[in-house]
This record gives structure tokens, sequence and C-alpha cells, in this order.
């Protein structure tokens, strides 16, 4: 069987053929959404790369809420429905997911970077996949006695700040964070950008930030690479006590990677383990971090695949 999986975010949509073997060597494209009104274009645009090759079933990742039958992107205008792309591709399945737990699903398959913590947490079952990128998200996993990953949705961005987290923003930042106070609205790559223009009165894009942090340059980026680094640690304490995830705490996204590969991890570390939290040792949750920005295909695959077998 032949099947389409894809990973459509706010900003990027990545679309793959797949069979019981993994994603197809070859088929992956990468697509800005910019260039595009609605997802409808994207494919128009990727299938006849296909040739006379016939979908079976489709399953896609979405950047925002998922319903059983229908899905819109958080940070763009675009709406998903099941039956439409059925039939637009002629499949026997349309399966929509949301785009971090199509990462939970993928977390078995995966090779990812260990960042602190110990290598493995063999008893533990239940993990926290964490998305920063053009938004902000959560998802929970839980591994079964069978090897199935249960995996559980969220719109974690759009929630309230906790109290620790507006305080070490305000105390930087001043009153303006008042008008803020989602934790989308800080940490994601606009919310990065946000903190870089509360700094230095400045507007920067989260990438050149990053940029001049690496290469030392900007002071306002060190002292905006660094109030990220810290929010994060606090928010990441907090976390802890919502989800236990005792298995790992696993990040994912673009500046996720921009901020826990370069020096602002050290600040992260330190302000995530400092003081105690009364229902884990902290020290012993594994921390990870998703390198592979294809990472949600492998799991859209993995949902096919568990759909089979049932």
């Amino acid at each position: 069987m032949t099947y389409l999986v894809g990973d459509i975010g706010g900003t990027n949509t990545r679309l793959a053929l797949a069979d019981h073997t993994g994603v197809r060597h070859g088929t992956q494209r990468h697509f800005d959404n910019a260039g595009f009104s609605k997802f409808e274009d994207v494919l128009d645009l990727y299938l006849p790369e296909l040739g006379t090759q016939s979908i079976a079933d489709v399953c896609l990742a979405i950047a925002g809420p998922v319903g059983a039958t229908r899905a819109s992107l958080t940070n763009r205008d675009w709406v998903f429905e099941s039956a439409k792309l059925q039939c637009k591709l002629g499949t026997d399945r349309v399966l929509l997911v949301n785009d971090l737990s199509a990462l939970s699903h993928a977390l078995p398959s995966l090779e990812m970077t260990h960042l602190g913590g110990p290598g493995a947490a063999a008893s533990a079952t239940q993990s926290l996949v964490v998305g920063i990128g053009t938004g902000f998200n959560v998802s929970l996993s839980k591994r079964t006695d069978d090897g199935k990953t249960i995996a559980f949705e969220a719109e974690l961005g759009h929630a309230a700040l906790p109290i620790t987290v507006w305080q070490a923003l305000r105390d930087i930042l001043g009153p303006q964070v008042a008008d803020f106070t989602r934790v989308e609205d800080w940490l994601c790559g606009s919310g990065f950008e946000r903190m870089y223009h509360g700094v230095s009165g400045k507007k920067l894009s989260s990438r050149e930030i990053m940029t001049r942090f690496g290469a030392q340059s900007d002071p306002d980026a060190e002292t905006s690479a660094l109030l990220f680094a810290r929010v994060l640690g606090l928010l990441s304490r907090q976390l802890i006590y919502q989800y236990m995830p005792r298995a790992g705490l696993v990040f994912a996204g673009s500046v996720a990677r921009s901020i826990l590969t370069q020096a602002s991890f050290d600040t992260f570390l330190q302000t995530y383990l400092s003081g105690a939290v009364r229902v884990a040792d902290l020290s012993e949750i594994p921390i990870s971090l998703i390198e592979d920005d294809a990472a949600a295909l492998q799991g859209c695959l993995r949902v096919l695949l568990d759909q089979h077998s049932t």
C-alpha cells in the first residue's frame, strides 16, 4: 500500500509518500505556505509527482485544533475536511491528527539528541513533547504494554502564563507584559521577537536574533535569548507538575533547537533544575531534542500502520 503523509505547520508544509517500510526516500517535498491560499493548492502542486501511483490512505499532522473529521491551522486560515480531501485524493481514508500528537507517535522510531538527565527511563511510559516554533503546544503520550502509543491532544499555547513565568517577564520587560498573557504570546518565534523588542526597542526576526546571539555581536540578543531560556525553564518545571513525563521531556521545533543547542541551554537547565519539585526528581527525567524537521511524517505513518493492525 502507498500512503500520503503530511506535516502542515503555520509556516511550512511537508508531504511524502510512505509504505509499511517507512517514508519513501526521495518523495518528500517542502512548501512555503505563504505561496498558497489553501492546502488543496499545495496538493495540486505535489500530486502530479505521483504518476500512476494510487494512494490507499492519508494521514495529515495539523498545527492546530483537530476534530474527528475537521481541523484548522492556528496561525493560518486553512481548513481541512477529511471527506473533501478523501474525495479529491480518491483514497479509502483521510486521518487528521494534531502535529504534536504525530510527534508523540513518532517517538519510538526517532533518533533524538540527548540534552540532560539519564539516557533512558526504561520503566517509565509517559512522555511529553513540547513544540516551539511558529507556535507553541504540547502532547502527552503513553506507551501501552503492546508497544502502541496513546497520544493526547492539547492547545497549551492558548493557556494563560503561569504566575512564575509572568513575573519573570515583568521583572525584565516591565508592565508591557500585561497585554500578552498567553503561553504562545512569548514562547514561540514571534514571542522571542517580542522579547527582543521589549529589551532593545528594535524589531528583528527570531532567526536574526539567534544569529547575533551566536556571533556574540549584540548584547540585546544575548539578554533576549537568556530570558527566553529562563522562561522556558520556569515553564518546564510547571509542565512536570501538569503531565508527569517520567519517560522524558522532549523538545521540538525551530525555536527550541535554537535555544537549546547554544549557550542559552545552560540558563534553561539551571532554571529548570533550581528548587525542589516535590512530586518528581527532575534530574531523573530525560531531556531530549528532536532535530529532524520531518519527524511528524514518521508519526503519521505510525498512526496509519497502527490503524491497520487493529
